[in-house]
C-alpha cells in the first residue's frame, strides 16, 4: 500500500480541529469516510455468504461474537472491487447505529487530516439522498466523501435488520 499523503493546512480559525479522513479505493475511484464514523478495519476475513443472496449485501462475518453485514454498498455508483473478495479489506462502519462492513480494495493506513476549508460540500446531496456529502483534493487526487448515513436506503435498512435477526 502506498503511503497517504496529507493535506497540510492551517486551521482557519484558532479553535478549528483538523477533521480525520480514512481514505479507501474501490476500482479507480477514492472515497473518504470521518474517521469518527469508522469502527474497525479488517483485511482478509472470510465472508460467510448468505443462503438467500441478496442484490446489495454479500454475506457477513463474525466479528467476536458480532454479527456483521458486509455490502457492497458502492454498488449504487456502478462499482465492485477489483479483488477478489478474500483479498478485500473490509471497512466496518457505523450506519445509523448499525455496524456495517464495506468491502473495498485498499484502505490507506494514514489518517487524512483536513480543515472544513479543504472540503468541498455537495450541496446537492443535502436536497436528495446522495451519500456523496462533498470533496476533497489532495495533491490533485478527487476524494468522493460519504455521508454513511445516506449510505443504505430505506429498504436496504430493512433487509440489513433482517440479516441480523436472522443469525
Amino acid at each position: 500500500m502506498k503511503e497517504a499523503r496529507r493535506l497540510h493546512s492551517v486551521p482557519s480559525t484558532p479553535n478549528e480541529k483538523p477533521i480525520q479522513v480514512v481514505i479507501f479505493q474501490i476500482a479507480e475511484r477514492k472515497f473518504g469516510i470521518h474517521a469518527t464514523k469508522i469502527l474497525e478495519i479488517i483485511f482478509h476475513q472470510q465472508i460467510l455468504p448468505l443462503p438467500v443472496p441478496k442484490q446489495l449485501f454479500e454475506g457477513i462475518i463474525n466479528l467476536r461474537g458480532h454479527v456483521i453485514p458486509i455490502a457492497h454498498a458502492l454498488r449504487r455508483f456502478g462499482l465492485n472491487p477489483r479483488n477478489p473478495i478474500e483479498n478485500c479489506s473490509i471497512v466496518i462502519i457505523d450506519i445509523l447505529g448499525n455496524e456495517v462492513g464495506i468491502i473495498t480494495d485498499q484502505v490507506d493506513p494514514t489518517l487524512l487530516q483536513v480543515n472544513s476549508h479543504d472540503f468541498e460540500k455537495n450541496e446537492v446531496s443535502y436536497l436528495s439522498e446522495d451519500p456523496i456529502s462533498g470533496v476533497l483534493i489532495n495533491h490533485g487526487e478527487k476524494i468522493e466523501v460519504l455521508d454513511p448515513d445516506r449510505l443504505l436506503s430505506q429498504e436496504e435498512i430493512r433487509e440489513l435488520e433482517k440479516i441480523k435477526e436472522s443469525f
